[in-house]
């Protein structure tokens, strides 16, 4: 199997991510290589599926999150399960959010999926005085792909990633450096019966490219 790495192509709103795309596409035509991608971006299935490049494309944190080649489900934020509609009340605000209540109070903001009618992208639950506490943030393809926590200042605290089954397989870490939040660290949960620490992104993603490599080349 050939691979062309590549930071990002799922976002195409961008002139480097569209250049990019120009830049790989017609390599993908050839040979049928696989394009393997490297950020975390939980909308990847509308813009893969848009630039008909299903099949084609494997991102790091779905190989670690087990999420290849996985069915689709769509999670309206009305129509589907998601809320007991018993307990809560849910009140559209515009095409990109709904609100959700408890009896008078607000206890969750729903951000609509990018390119999506209703689709859950990400619900952030909120505290009696109205201030975000967690975000969970779903793949297009309709399971939780992480929960990221506040801190008391509104800054995003570490973040738990995980596998469509709901294990947690990543942790990232992050802290208020000179007043300025930075990520820390990266930790791979389990992999293989064994954590890993990572300093940054860069080093989770160059140990993601060995792993492929070094099961392409047992097989």
């Amino acid at each position: 199997m050939k691979y062309i790495y590549s930071d990002t192509l799922t976002n195409y709103h961008g002139p480097e991510q569209k250049a990019e795309l120009r830049r790989v596409k017609p390599k993908l035509r050839k040979g049928n290589p696989l394009l393997v991608t490297k950020r975390y971006e939980t909308h990847s299935h509308t813009y893969v599926e848009q630039k008909g490049l299903l099949g084609k494309v494997l991102n790091m944190y779905d190989y670690f999150q087990k999420a290849i080649e996985i069915p689709v489900v769509d999670l309206h934020v009305r129509l589907s399960d998601m809320f007991d509609k018993s307990i809560y009340k849910i009140k559209g605000i515009d095409n990109n959010q709904s609100d959700i209540y408890i009896n008078d109070s607000k206890v969750a903001e729903v951000r609509i999926a990018p390119l999506t009618v209703q689709l859950i992208g990400e619900v952030i639950w909120l505290n009696v005085a109205g201030d975000p506490v967690s975000k969970d943030i779903y793949d297009r393809r309709g399971f939780l792909s992480s929960t990221q926590y506040y801190h008391l200042d509104g800054q995003m605290g570490h973040q738990v990633i995980y596998d469509v089954t709901g294990k947690p397989v990543i942790e990232v870490s992050n802290m208020a450096i000179d007043g300025v939040n930075h990520v820390t660290s990266y930790k791979l949960l389990d992999y293989q019966g064994a954590n890993y620490l990572f300093v940054n992104e860069d080093e989770l993603w160059e140990f993601f490219k060995q792993e492929l490599e070094s099961v392409e080349v047992s097989k």
